[in-house]
């Protein structure tokens, strides 16, 4: 809808109220459902733009809150989710909400009104309930007019993954939607599977594909759509500090900041700029520049209320205080995540700990933590954080890096890697499959803690490994 939301939006803030006065107090059930359907599309063309949907929000917040007996009422309730996590304001209101609107069967704006609960269950830490619902979407949608639909059931599936930390599922369910979408007339406004697959790249270490396929995902007008956009940023940003360019870095997420804050998105976990720029600026010495950052997160938080969110701010606050206080807050965002449903920033959280131990001089401590790292890490497929804390771990024990052993077949892989083979030429050579090619490099990668293809190369050269 990016692009005509607007004067549609506009359009429909007269429409409805027109309506409302047309049908009175006393409506039938067709009118009462006919009021309901024009409200349900007049959030949701709302909360498609940046420029309109800070109001839709607030016109959300004000509409009647319908009990859920019909699927127009389920369909409203939905969109109120939706807009109620946006918003941020309390958690349990909207987890009510949207376990009410999932109800609804065999209905196409029923199917949105599901993504939008499943999104918003999601935001809430039930992650349960919004696979089931996103599960409910893909398996019945899997039909050539219904990609639309599956396309972004997916993309918000994948999405749910990297929150909990299955960046291998995350990958290929963002990979099939962007199939999916450049194979239909509609791929010009999809912009979020794009953006998925490449957070996903970025975490496998792919960071040039990652980038080229950010620039395919720019569309007009790209920079007012509500959800996409500030995941966009978020990617950049991973960009730029893998790169090793803070200030780069910094600056997108702080436009990310300004454009949620534009948008009426007051949600802490949503898009968390807030802690990446904490986060950054903690390791670049400047953790006193960090202090609004951190206190927007602490506020929202509060006023969202879950344990991610909690423990999000838990960390934000141990990055940035120095000494056993900040170690004492990192303590409690460890324990904080790992209640919660965030698997990858429960390992981050770890990783964070078990570096702040070590400057402390608790090398035991810090040992113990990297240890459970190691094993969550090695459990998850995480080759990022497998990686930092085997580096991080050796460093605790005092001993210099040694190469975990390779198998014959991964040691093939990295010979013709290095040699500059694409995963599909060295799986020609091999008589292997390029998912078998991607399962020994992603193995290679954990066992020599290296963040990707490049790093892999680097490693070799620097070992005189290089063939």
């Amino acid at each position: 809808m990016a692009g005509n939301s607007r004067p549609a939006f506009e359009a429909l803030q007269d429409a409805v109220p027109a309506l409302d006065r047309l049908i009175g107090d006393a409506p039938g059930p067709d009118d009462r459902n006919l009021l309901l359907a024009g409200r349900f599309v007049l959030v949701l063309t709302g909360l498609d733009d940046a420029t309109t949907s800070a109001t839709a929000i607030t016109l959300a917040r004000e509409m009647e809150v319908p009990p859920g007996d019909t699927i127009a009422e389920r369909q409203l309730l939905g969109i109120q989710a939706m807009a109620g996590a946006l918003a941020g304001k309390s958690a349990v209101t909207v987890r009510e909400r949207a376990r009410l609107a999932r109800r609804i069967r065999s209905d196409p704006a029923g199917e949105l009104s599901t993504l939008g609960a499943a999104f918003a269950l999601l935001l809430t830490d039930d992650l349960d309930e919004s696979l089931a619902a996103l599960d409910w979407l893909v398996d019945g949608n899997q039909h050539e007019d219904t990609g639309w639909t599956l396309s972004l059931a997916l993309s918000t599936r994948a999405a749910a993954m990297c929150v909990a930390g299955d960046f291998d599922r995350a990958y290929a369910d963002a990979g099939t939607a962007v199939t999916i979408a450049a194979s239909a007339a509609w791929d010009a406004p999809m912009v979020l599977p794009r953006v998925m697959l490449a957070k996903t790249l970025c975490h496998r270490g792919e960071l040039h594909r990652a980038e080229a396929l950010l620039e395919t995902a720019r569309r007009p007008r790209h920079d007012e759509l509500v959800w996409q956009y500030p995941v966009y940023l978020m990617v950049r940003a991973v960009i730029q500090r893998r790169r090793r360019d803070l200030d780069g870095a910094l600056r997108w997420l702080t436009l990310c900041g300004e454009h949620l804050a534009r948008s009426g998105v007051e949600n802490p976990v949503f898009a968390p700029w807030w802690l990446e720029a904490s986060e950054l600026l903690a390791a670049a010495g400047r953790a006193d520049e960090a202090a609004p950052f951190v206190e927007h997160g602490m506020r929202t938080a509060r006023a969202w209320g879950t344990r991610r969110a909690s423990g999000l701010s838990l960390l934000a606050r141990g990055l940035t205080t120095p000494g056993r206080p900040g170690i004492l807050l990192l303590e409690e965002a460890v324990a904080t995540l790992e209640s919660s449903v965030a698997g990858d920033e429960h390992r981050r959280a770890l990783y964070s700990l078990a570096r702040a131990l070590m400057v402390d001089g608790d090398l035991r401590a810090a040992r113990a933590r990297l240890g459970q790292l190691t094993d969550l890490a090695d459990q998850a497929g995480d080759p990022i954080v497998g990686g930092a804390a085997h580096r991080l771990l050796t460093a605790a024990r005092g001993k210099q890096p040694g190469a975990p052993g390779l198998t014959a077949g991964e040691q093939r892989v990295v010979q013709l890697v290095a040699a500059g083979r694409t995963n599909r030429e060295v799986a020609a050579e091999l008589f292997v499959s390029i998912r078998t090619v991607e399962a020994r490099l992603t193995s290679v990668y954990r066992k020599l803690g290296v963040g990707g293809r490049a790093d892999l190369v680097t490693l070799r050269q620097q070992t005189g490994e290089q063939r």
